[in-house]
């Protein structure tokens, strides 16, 4: 399912996507007032059947769906030009099947939450992108290096 250029969507589309139990991939792009936060941390539900989430030059993007840790069947996971992102939501060791992340053109995350970082290792793929301080922790010397060093594939550069 792809959501793009939607002016309308501010929070996450969580009732709408509620009963589609068996979707398994989702693009959100281009949705320049979706700021992702809603009223209750319960409400911030997303399909766990989920494969691969995308979530794509959305500018205003402050928080990602508290529940993504709980996305077991997460293989791709892509956040990119979301220059309002602060930080990914605690409680991410749960992606037990995630094996690619891209982040690019984030500029305020700042660092990534410990249960991404647990997983880093058992990535096949890496790719951090314009996002200069998670640069400069995953480079060599950097706090997240160790973490990052075995991921077969890596690209972290500005």
């Amino acid at each position: 399912m792809t959501i793009s250029e939607c002016s309308n969507l501010v929070c996450w589309p969580t009732e709408e996507l509620r009963c589609l139990d068996s979707l398994r991939l989702l693009y959100i792009m281009n949705c320049n007032n979706l700021e992702g936060k809603t009223s209750s941390a319960k409400e911030e539900t997303l399909p766990l059947s989920l494969e691969a989430l995308t979530i794509s030059s959305c500018c205003s993007v402050v928080a990602l769906p508290s529940n993504l840790g709980n996305l077991t069947k997460l293989k791709g996971l892509n956040v990119s030009w979301c220059n309002a992102l602060k930080a990914l939501p605690d409680g991410l060791c749960g992606l037990t099947s995630l094996r690619e992340s891209q982040i690019w053109g984030c500029p305020t995350l700042k660092k990534l939450p410990q249960g991404l970082l647990e997983r880093l290792s058992a990535l096949k793929r890496v790719s951090i992108i314009d996002c200069p301080d998670l640069e400069r922790r995953c480079r060599e010397g950097g706090e997240y290096f160790h973490l990052v060093s075995p991921v077969p594939l890596k690209e972290i550069h500005h």
